[in-house]
């Protein structure tokens, strides 16, 4: 990645965060209504 404001960007502590808080929650959709979600996604 060579775009110095996208390194900025996800080394920015809020924007880590709130990815991990996106992956835990596609998590708990695939484990508890799958059929809200597309294969594959």
């Amino acid at each position: 990645m060579q775009n110095p404001e996208m390194l900025r960007t996800i080394s920015n502590p809020r924007v880590l965060e709130a990815f991990h808080q996106i992956h835990t929650g596609m998590d708990t959709l695939r484990r508890e209504a799958p059929q809200l979600l597309p294969p594959g996604l």
